[in-house]
């Protein structure tokens, strides 16, 4: 996972554009944030059939895709949100299409 992160880095860490933070640190909390909505919002069958997630910048936002065993992956689009003076990485789940 860790190579996965600093390979995306190296690829888009200078296309990120961010107004703060580091970028690993910002893929690796949107990681977390979107592994929080898929474990509270998913059911037990597909958090069973969880096989690996994939993170990458992309412009202003972080995108996660959560890969699934015989299923369709999910995928987060996450950013960060500057209200009420507390930085914080907010995800929402992508409407499959």
């Amino acid at each position: 996972m860790k190579k996965l992160i600093i390979s995306a880095i190296i690829a888009f860490g200078p296309t990120f554009a961010l107004a703060h933070g580091d970028v690993l640190d910002v893929v690796q909390e949107s990681v977390a944030a979107s592994f929080s909505l898929f474990s509270k919002d998913e059911p037990a069958a597909i958090k069973k059939a969880f096989t690996g997630v994939k993170a990458w910048p992309s412009g202003s936002k972080v995108m996660v895709k959560v890969y699934l065993k015989d299923m369709d992956a999910m995928s987060y689009s996450c950013e960060m949100d500057h209200s009420g003076g507390n930085d914080e990485v907010v995800c929402q789940k992508e409407v499959q299409q």
